[in-house]
């Protein structure tokens, strides 16, 4: 007789992302009171989105300031109060490259894009934070074990990202982080992030690559952030930064914004629609 039969290994699981475009695994939507106006995206999955804006997005002409007291009634001296806020708050071009773009006077909103802009984003901690917990991976820098994320979902899959659902309850990012203490401000006051986008109107999370092997115990994901925002002011910013405002401030900074709400709401500058986009790889993540 010949030695015992031994059962043979088992096959290594493999898991591929199968797909011609990346697919929607996550959005997130910062909350408004009220859409004021829808407007549609081609994003990386070649659909088309349309994305709901409060009053950020809208333009018009002879508006009433809500707040505080106008800068000028003269649109030439309108257009170069607005100036002083990327000379305050990037030390960068790329601030004044959008409000350049702002100061064209288009019609109806247009996508904006800037790839200087891309690169900062990518490499600014809140967008850092905000991608490792989109994934939460246990023995990343911001993991956290009581949220449910990509992570998550795949081991519930069974490290098949192929029936993973969208995600939800991500929460907003936002670009905020530094001192807003003039001339010297710092962090996302100072790299021109606040200034444009602040607080992200829209998220879409795409899956663009993907790979497991049970035999390596880990998977590499390719992820694309498209992140969508609204360059314009409502009543809301006005009652808080305006000229004369809130508070009797007389900075040149208050009158900017103000000048900025007075072209947008009362000669009919729209707004842009800032679009950021970055991909960003996670390799050789444990499968635990």
């Amino acid at each position: 007789m010949g030695p015992p039969a031994t059962n043979p290994a088992p096959a290594p699981t493999e898991w591929k992302f199968v797909g011609a475009a990346p697919r929607l695994i996550a959005q997130v939507h910062e909350k408004i009171d009220a859409v004021a106006q829808t407007f549609p995206v081609k994003a990386a999955d070649v659909k088309t989105w349309r994305l709901d804006f409060d009053e950020h997005l809208t333009s018009g002409s002879g508006g009433k300031l809500p707040f505080g007291e106008e800068v000028s009634k003269v649109e030439a001296e309108l257009r170069q109060k607005i100036l002083v806020l990327p000379r305050t708050y990037d030390t960068t071009s790329k601030a004044a490259n959008e409000f350049n773009a702002f100061l064209m006077k288009k019609s109806v909103p247009e996508i904006y894009t800037d790839p200087a802009l891309d690169q900062t984003v990518a490499s600014d901690d809140n967008f850092i934070a905000f991608s490792d917990y989109t994934l939460n991976a246990p023995g990343t820098s911001h993991h956290d074990p009581a949220r449910f994320r990509l992570h998550q979902a795949l081991k519930t899959h069974g490290w098949n990202i192929n029936i993973v659902t969208e995600l939800i309850g991500l929460g907003v990012l936002a670009f905020n982080a530094g001192y807003s203490i003039a001339p010297i401000n710092s962090g996302d006051f100072s790299n021109g992030l606040t200034i444009m986008i602040d607080t992200v109107a829209h998220a879409l999370i795409f899956v663009k690559d993907y790979s497991y092997s049970s035999a390596r115990g880990k998977y590499d994901i390719e992820l694309v952030f498209e992140l969508y925002d609204a360059f314009g002011l409502n009543d809301h910013n006005i009652e808080r930064t305006g000229y004369k405002a809130k508070i009797q401030n007389r900075l040149e900074e208050n009158k900017g914004f103000t000048a900025w709400w007075q072209l947008q709401h009362q000669f009919a500058y729209a707004p842009l629609v800032t679009k950021v986009s970055i991909t960003r790889r996670f390799s050789d993540v444990s499968a635990i």
